[in-house]
């Protein structure tokens, strides 16, 4: 409840955040929209790949790493010319890798590994592509992530 009451009070943004329950409540009110992290979806692949390396998560890797080359492209640029550039260059791969998941999704067993990354980036297609929307958005939050927290001093 507080956690709600606290983001009521703020305008329409939409935080990158990762797939964690604590950050529902700021969803609720309609008035924040969700930008999931890319990292938090590349690294469920990457955990496969790196305990038993096979084509599929290679590929799904190579697929996300596309989308990075892109970000690389635009770092430091005007938000509506980030944006434009997401449109033109994103989407087209966003697209192909929504049909590459759902088509390999099909072919996999439910309860392997493999479908549960799947699931995991599209479960939150959306909010997975809502970066492309807005030339203000990062492709994931790992910079605050890294971040050191802040630290005041009170007197």
């Amino acid at each position: 409840m507080a956690t709600r009451r606290r983001w009521r009070c703020l305008p329409e943004p939409s935080p990158t955040v990762d797939a964690a329950r604590r950050y529902q409540a700021i969803y609720e009110t309609g008035r924040v929209r969700e930008a999931a992290c890319w990292a938090h979806a590349r690294r469920q692949f990457y955990e496969l790949h790196a305990a038993r390396p096979n084509a599929l998560n290679t590929e799904a890797l190579e697929r996300i790493g596309a989308l990075y080359k892109i970000e690389d492209a635009i770092r430091g640029k005007p938000p509506d010319e980030r944006r434009a550039y997401r449109e033109a260059h994103a989407r087209p791969l966003l697209s192909q890798l929504h049909a590459w998941l759902t088509a390999t999704l099909e072919t996999l067993s439910k309860k392997s590994d493999t479908s549960r990354a799947i699931l995991y980036a599209l479960n939150r297609w959306e909010a997975l592509t809502r970066y492309c929307d807005d030339g203000q958005l990062e492709i994931d939050n790992l910079p605050v992530e890294r971040a050191e927290p802040v630290r005041f001093l009170v007197c």
